[in-house]
């Protein structure tokens, strides 16, 4: 990578060696807090409603929530395999 004479960085081990890649970096928002970028962006809230509906996560969420497989043992081998990588906590706003 060189840079031109405008300033840009460019890949000489491209195909194509007129392709420019400008960098820039904005300083302003790299002193933000976890607390200030969460409170800018929308978090969606799902409830236990979101999760019965999907047709994946539903027995998961039962099993999880519930302690209850559906009886089906090719279903049920599969979500008890696949609950080991979930975990449900209730988060408080």
């Amino acid at each position: 990578m060189t840079n031109n004479e405008n300033g840009h960085i460019t890949n000489d081990d491209t195909l194509h060696n007129d392709v420019d890649v400008t960098i820039t970096t904005d300083n302003a928002n790299a002193e933000l807090t976890d607390d200030e970028i969460y409170q800018q962006i929308s978090v969606p809230q799902f409830t236990a409603a979101d999760y019965l509906a999907d047709p994946f996560f539903k027995t998961i969420y039962n099993y999880l929530r519930y302690d209850e497989l559906t009886g089906d043992d090719q279903n049920d081998r599969k979500t008890l395999l696949l609950a080991e990588g979930y975990f449900l906590f209730k988060m408080n706003y």
